[in-house]
């Protein structure tokens, strides 16, 4: 009898597919740098503040604005620490840090389409897409785009919220309270992060087990960190919060302009969000979204604070996004396709926000070169001291020149002074105290001279009209020259009469 003899094909090894989700988060990706390219390319006068810390430490005069005054005028240790590292290397973080934040910015795309994956599979609803929707709304957003390139902190504590909140969802209370507390050390709205989380983990069928763990994690990065600050600075909380009260009303109007660009994912993700995992995200941004709106918001152009909370909603919407692709069975389905409507109706109003914030990095970019100008000119005057609000890249500019911030970010008598920011009312004795040798003040109008040989001008901010009013300050300071910085935007130089 014959044996058979079998062979067995041996097929060539195939290269590995690259899943379609991947593919499509890459192209995002490369939308988001593009889109980084285009509204960004300047960096704003805040950052400089933080970039003068980080000198004045990375140079060993330790964490100060103004040598020899402790004032905790910033609300970014993390990033002011990570500068610091940045000129120990003999870098400018002018240039670094923006190139960090597109980093970050590129680190919560992936973390966004890679957190919105894990959780469908939690809950035991994977497709082959998923997370790509999640990653579009966060690639897609014109404010992380920009806050990304110009030099502040918002893209490092956006990628931070975005771990800490996926790590409360899935419930991962190590990984929690290391990026909350990381997060915390960032900006200090973490805090809002850290106690919802405990209080959902609280709520779980491991609850005491995850909370305790959780809260030790965290109380090991947070209290040494807040040891630090009290011995310090002689506070826990930052100056800028004396020098920017909370105005409710401000901080609704705030939120309010950035709603309908929201509305169609937050009636996706209410009426989609069936697991606790989406639950908790939607509520986590609905709880932060409140605290901005109760903060008062900023002065920053399309709505910054809110940005750290996107990876939330987006996450909490991708499953459901999916789920209205299919096609609709019956008429009773037809409410899928206005939902859907409503919802990709995200892309275009966001990107109507892009224009304006092109338009105002190419203000920012035309109107350093004037600063520096300035900054160059006072130090060929002898000018040693000055009083402005303007004091970002004029105080990195020159680190040995004391700057008098009439903003009160980093002065602690006109920051706690009455009135909101930029409109205080600045005690004359803090003024006679310091006495700086100029004053920088910003003005709409050109200066026009008085009958009594003085100027007259308006003032941009209330704080530099009521200085400007004062018997003191008309007594001792005297015109000199004025800077154009466009034709509705002055800076005037006062130095003090001999």
């Amino acid at each position: 009898m014959r044996r058979r003899v079998y062979h067995r094909r041996i097929e060539p090894p195939r290269a590995p597919r690259i899943p379609l989700a991947a593919l499509a988060v890459v192209l995002l990706v490369g939308v988001f740098v593009l889109h980084v390219a285009y509204t960004s390319g300047a960096v704003l006068d805040d950052a400089y503040i933080s970039f003068r810390y980080a000198r004045n430490l990375a140079s060993g005069r330790g964490l100060v604005f103004n040598p020899g005054e402790r004032v905790e005028g910033y609300t970014n240790f993390t990033w002011v620490v990570l500068a610091a590292g940045v000129l120990r290397t003999g870098l400018d973080p002018a240039w670094i840090m923006p190139l960090v934040g597109v980093a970050c910015g590129i680190a919560v795309i992936a973390v966004t389409a890679r957190g919105a994956r894990a959780l469908a599979r939690d809950e035991l609803r994977d497709h082959p897409l998923a997370g790509v929707p999640a990653s579009a709304v966060v690639a897609l957003s014109p404010s992380l785009a920009f806050y990304a390139g110009t030099g502040l902190e918002t893209a490092l504590f956006t990628l931070l919220c975005a771990v800490g909140g996926l790590a409360v969802a899935r419930r991962r209370p190590v990984v929690f309270a290391i990026a909350t507390g990381v997060a915390f050390l960032t900006r200090p709205e973490a805090a809002l992060l850290g106690l919802a989380g405990l209080v959902v983990m609280g709520l779980g069928p491991d609850g005491r087990r995850d909370v305790t763990r959780a809260a030790t994690a965290l109380a090991a990065i947070v209290l040494p960190y807040l040891a630090f600050k009290l011995l310090y600075f002689g506070a826990l909380l930052p100056n800028t919060l004396a020098a920017k009260p909370p105005r409710v009303a401000d901080g609704a109007t705030y939120v309010l302009w950035a709603l309908p660009e929201v509305a169609g994912l937050l009636l996706v993700g209410a009426l989609g969000a069936r697991s606790r995992g989406r639950t908790t995200l939607l509520a986590l941004w609905a709880v932060f979204t409140v605290a901005v709106a109760l903060e008062g918001g900023d002065w920053m152009p399309c709505q910054r604070l809110l940005v750290p909370s996107l990876p939330w909603l987006a996450i909490a919407v991708d499953r459901p996004l999916l789920a209205l692709f299919t096609l609709p069975r019956s008429r009773r389905d037809a409410w899928r396709a206005a939902l859907l409507v409503a919802a990709l109706a995200y892309a275009p109003l966001a990107l109507l926000d892009s224009a304006p914030l092109h338009r105002e990095a190419a203000t920012i970019a035309a109107y350093d070169p004037v600063r520096v100008r300035i900054a160059r000119t006072l130090s060929d005057a002898g000018v040693r001291s000055v009083g402005t609000v303007d004091i970002g890249l004029l105080g990195y500019r020159d680190p040995d020149l004391r700057i008098l911030d009439l903003g009160g970010l980093t002065d602690r008598a006109i920051g706690g002074s009455p009135g909101p920011h930029l409109d205080k009312d600045v005690p004359i004795a803090s003024l006679d105290a310091r006495a700086p040798d100029a004053f920088l003040l910003l003005s709409r109008v050109p200066p026009v001279a008085n009958p009594s040989g003085g100027v007259m001008a308006a003032g941009f901010y209330g704080t530099e009209r009521r200085v400007m009013g004062t018997p003191w300050f008309r007594e001792r300071y005297r015109f000199r020259t004025a800077f154009e910085i466009r034709p509705d935007y002055y800076m005037l130089w006062f130095e003090r009469a001999s």
